[in-house]
């Protein structure tokens, strides 16, 4: 989660609402996980909101160095379950914020990619780019599915015929 992205929604919601100012540290705190929850409430009662989100920030900042950036993008591989989409997109955003160029882009989606086989075939192909190769991985995955769909219609079609 990214602390500052949080309390800008959080702050929009409480000004969008017109909530009173003197409920915006309740509100905040009825928000979070327990674990922060905890943590806000041990700065005592009469703590103000602008201390609770200097704490959060504090404790949740991220680091901005660029060595620890770069080692993210670097070690971004898809997660299971995740979309190609999805996949690209966090490769987009941290490759921004480290200055990476679009074969940098390229290389690390396929080099990341759970499915061996697509990574295979995205090799074979030799995208010219990262929008490419994110375009061809996608066209692989559907034709992939739909050859699965014609193989699972056949075997019922065969084991179907054979219980008349």
């Amino acid at each position: 989660m990214d602390v500052d992205v949080w309390l800008g929604r959080l702050h929009d919601y409480l000004t969008a609402n017109t909530i009173p100012k003197a409920r915006w540290v309740p509100i905040m705190k009825s928000l979070v996980d327990d674990k922060i929850y905890k943590s806000l409430n041990s700065l005592g009662q009469e703590c103000t909101y602008e201390t609770l989100k200097s704490h959060l920030r504090r404790r949740f900042r991220k680091d901005d160095s660029l060595f620890v950036q770069r080692l993210q993008f670097f070690q971004r591989v898809q997660k299971p379950g995740e979309s190609f989409d999805d996949f690209a997109d966090e490769l987009r955003c941290l490759g921004a914020e480290v200055g990476k160029q679009d074969d940098d882009l390229k290389e690390q989606f396929i080099m990341g990619l759970q499915d061996t086989a697509a990574q295979r075939h995205l090799l074979d192909k030799r995208p010219d780019s990262f929008d490419q190769a994110v375009q061809i991985a996608k066209q692989y995955r559907a034709a992939q599915a739909s050859v699965e769909n014609m193989q699972r219609r056949r075997r019922l079609m065969v084991t179907g015929g054979c219980h008349d």
